[in-house]
């Protein structure tokens, strides 16, 4: 199974899936790969504080997590481009 919701925020992404969470086991796995939408907008640290809710509230299952894109149209010095610091 597989949910795309292009620009969304990870809260979005997170309450669209959170009823099919429940029905996964240790032997399946989720791959969460979020967008720019909450880095663009200055909100990492939202979005970060969703997805470290997501991965506590999902222990059951296996969750790989991928980084937010490098977006080759900005320049390298944009909040989207860099690593967060935590």
């Amino acid at each position: 199974m597989g949910i795309v919701k292009s620009g969304s925020a990870v809260n979005t992404l997170i309450s669209t899936a959170k009823s099919n969470m429940e029905k996964l086991t240790a032997t399946d796995a989720i791959v969460f790969w979020g967008d720019t939408k909450d880095v663009s907008h200055n909100n990492s640290h939202e979005g970060l504080k969703h997805l470290i809710n997501f991965v506590q509230s999902n222990s059951h299952t296996n969750i790989i997590i991928m980084c937010v894109p490098h977006r080759y149209y900005l320049a390298n010095c944009s909040c989207i481009n860099k690593p967060l610091n935590m």
